[in-house]
């Protein structure tokens, strides 16, 4: 069994790791947040400008005009019709948007990696320190015991 004096050192150790993973769990929590508030506005920018986009396409197409004139609104034709379409402003007009979209939709990832591997990280520490504080007790223990 470990002696107290190394114990206690031990138990130093892991309060600074503590704190660290503390302050590092914080830090990729807002991190996470952040990524994750940044996505949802890039996707929403794009969502509206996609909206807008399909809007006046329908307009034209009550008008026999673009590229849904004559198709049937509830049509395969017609749902492909619009990927296509919307494909295609991905690729041209809506590309830094989709873009945008695609960079925070990585960063998100990242974050929640990130997020997942501290918080492994703090629960291991937090474990560690809990059988240390344990052993502490235990050995505390043994020494009264052994001081009577």
């Amino acid at each position: 069994m470990k002696s107290i004096e190394n114990l206690l050192t031990e138990a130093d150790r892991l309060l600074t790791d503590l704190i660290l993973a503390d302050a590092e769990l914080a830090t990729a929590l807002e991190d996470d947040s952040s990524a994750r508030r940044q996505l949802k506005d890039a996707e929403q920018a794009l969502s509206l400008v996609e909206a807008e986009l399909v809007t006046t396409a329908v307009i034209q197409a009550k008008e026999k005009q673009g590229p849904l004139a004559g198709l049937a609104v509830t049509s395969d034709a017609y749902k492909m019709a619009v990927a296509l379409m919307l494909a295609k402003a991905h690729a041209g007009s809506l590309q830094s948007l989709a873009q945008r979209v695609q960079h925070w939709q990585i960063q998100a990832d990242g974050a929640r990696v990130q997020l997942e591997q501290t918080q492994t990280r703090f629960s291991a520490i937090r474990h560690a320190s809990n059988l240390v504080a344990s052993m502490l007790a235990a050995a505390s223990t043994v020494n009264e015991g052994s001081v009577k």
